[in-house]
């Protein structure tokens, strides 16, 4: 696979899937016994992905951005940093709406085969989203806007 397939795949990835908001995405660009790893667990699967992380997130954040700010590829590994801006103002994760405007700056991991992501890992600070949502101060890869 030549890089710029690749980098094309992450990047399509986050385009689809978060911004245009597209549950079918998932299941055409992630294998169907793909593997996430998160804080908050493994992820199976294109409908495990969506009913525990996707659903929820955009439920809690339904005006999220989210950019690709650098892709490196090789072989059939892509890491993407990737920065997120949205608008907390609905409980899907378990916290009460907070009307909070936060920026989420993380990593990802994916390693592709055949053109799919069959396993993949996050790195944000899930907890410090949370702490920054419950008025909490955050911290340095959440940033929470001022006068919220």
């Amino acid at each position: 696979m030549s890089l710029m397939p690749l980098r094309a795949l992450a990047t399509r990835w986050y385009h689809e899937v978060w911004n245009e908001r597209n549950p079918d995405a998932i299941r055409a660009l992630l294998a169907p016994d793909a593997v996430g790893h998160t804080e908050g667990g493994d992820m199976r699967g294109p409908e495990e992905f969506i009913a525990m992380f996707h659903r929820p997130f955009l439920g809690a954040f339904p005006d999220i951005k989210v950019s690709v700010d650098d892709v490196i590829a090789l072989d059939s590994d892509a890491v993407v940093r990737w920065s997120a801006v949205g608008t907390h103002t609905g409980d899907d994760l378990g916290i009460p709406a907070s009307g909070r405007k936060v920026t989420i700056h993380g990593m990802s991991w994916l390693k592709y085969k055949d053109g799919l992501i069959i396993e993949g890992w996050d790195h944000w600070n899930f907890n410090g989203l949370v702490t920054a949502l419950t008025g909490g101060s955050g911290c340095a890869t959440i940033q929470v806007e001022a006068g919220c």
